[in-house]
């Protein structure tokens, strides 16, 4: 019995990986600064006696979330693939519990490309397909290729359309 879960042929780019490392900081400084601000308040408003301990373990969590979100990302990189054939696009997502979505190229309505500032830093885009009953998102496309797979699947269904 083979034990190997099919892979997708197309990888993104590797930068992408900087990008998620800058989101796991970014997440990290947030939480910290957030937790602090709680500390802080419950020190000064209310300050019982066991407080530094839960402290110290929201402190201890949040670090170990920051090391295990860091160290997943060679996995997380692994296991993000997406394919397109003339007749469906397929997502694939997940290395603890992997996913892989089929989305045949006739429920598509319509196709975006988005870019926040961390992609925009490593010159990369999202390509967000939209069908009736949710979105579909490839982050982390170099803007090249976006272009080119938004140009392709728009096409695509542009002959799924005159076909039916």
């Amino acid at each position: 019995m083979n034990n190997t879960y099919p892979l997708l042929r197309n990888l993104l780019p590797s930068n992408l990986k900087m990008v998620w490392f800058l989101r796991t900081i970014i997440t990290f400084g947030l939480s910290l600064f957030i937790a602090g601000i709680v500390w802080f308040a419950c020190f000064k408003f209310w300050n019982p006696h066991w407080l530094p301990l839960v402290g110290y373990i929201i402190l201890f969590l949040i670090a170990l979330e920051f090391i295990g979100a860091i160290l997943l990302i060679p996995y997380r990189y692994a296991f993000h693939r997406y394919e397109i054939n003339s007749e469906e696009l397929a997502f694939q997502k997940g290395f603890f519990f992997r996913q892989t979505v089929f989305v045949p190229i006739i429920r598509i309505q319509h196709v975006e490309t988005q870019q926040g500032p961390l992609l925009r830093q490593q010159h990369l885009m999202s390509l967000v397909v939209y069908t009736a009953a949710t979105e579909h998102r490839i982050a982390g496309l170099s803007v090249a290729e976006a272009t080119k797979l938004r140009n392709q699947i728009l096409h695509l269904v542009k002959v799924v359309r005159e076909d039916v």
